[in-house]
């Protein structure tokens, strides 16, 4: 027992033991251990044995409470997104996409979340995209409030959805091309240096294949313009 607990009501202790039998076989539902544990955080049920929710989480179930933490923040996104995203904090992979947006205002929540599904051609988005969304979305509002405070509350959902779509698809352009250059540069230093160790067949064939992507590359790039 740690120090600067307080004693709960025989109702409160009561609920408690309801609450923690769901967590103890939790096993079974992930979302029930999620919404059992949220309500002894917002009641403060710990406070008979803990003085803090971390400590509970830590001690009691061995479960950091930086997840707990997340877990809080999707639900929360959640609520906010209702049906129009089907990610759901109590299945595995959703809670970390559904927390990437939990710091953005309910309004760029909706937008990021539908932009980064726009970006995953319709699909619930991922970690890494919801997390580019909520970047992209940031970096506009700065942006337009920067460029005066009128327009910035002119800007509508839709519009910021398109315009934070439009951002992430720029990125995701930004990125292959990064990826082009690596691989052209690593296909011509390689022919280089098996010329200097006389495999010569073998640097024709990488620069044969440096000639290609490069090829290939300017097609793509023309048919994106």
């Amino acid at each position: 027992m740690l120090s600067m607990t307080a004693a709960l009501s025989r109702t409160e202790r009561d609920r408690k033991l309801e609450l923690e039998a769901v967590v103890a076989r939790g096993v079974n539902s992930v979302r029930e251990v999620f919404e059992a544990l949220a309500e002894i955080k917002r009641l403060r049920l710990y406070r008979d044995e803990y003085a803090t929710f971390r400590a509970y989480c830590k001690v009691k179930w061995r479960i950091s409470s930086v997840w707990i933490r997340k877990l809080l923040k999707a639900e929360a996104v959640k609520a906010n997104l209702g049906a129009e995203s089907t990610l759901s904090p109590g299945a595995n992979g959703c809670v970390r996409p559904l927390a990437a947006l939990a710091d953005l205002s309910p309004t760029d929540q909706r937008a990021a979340y539908r932009a980064a599904t726009a970006i995953n051609n319709g699909a619930p988005p991922n970690e890494a995209q919801a997390r580019s969304a909520a970047r992209a979305t940031t970096t506009l509002r700065q942006r337009l409030a920067a460029e005066g405070l009128a327009r910035l509350e002119e800007l509508d959902e839709e519009q910021l959805r398109r315009e934070c779509e439009a951002e992430l698809r720029h990125k995701s352009e930004d990125k292959r091309t990064k990826d082009y250059t690596t691989v052209k540069d690593k296909l011509r230093h390689a022919a280089k240096a098996m010329r200097r160790l006389g495999w010569n067949e073998l640097a024709r064939e990488a620069a044969a294949l440096s000639a290609k992507a490069e090829v290939r590359w300017g097609g793509e790039s023309a048919r994106a313009g």
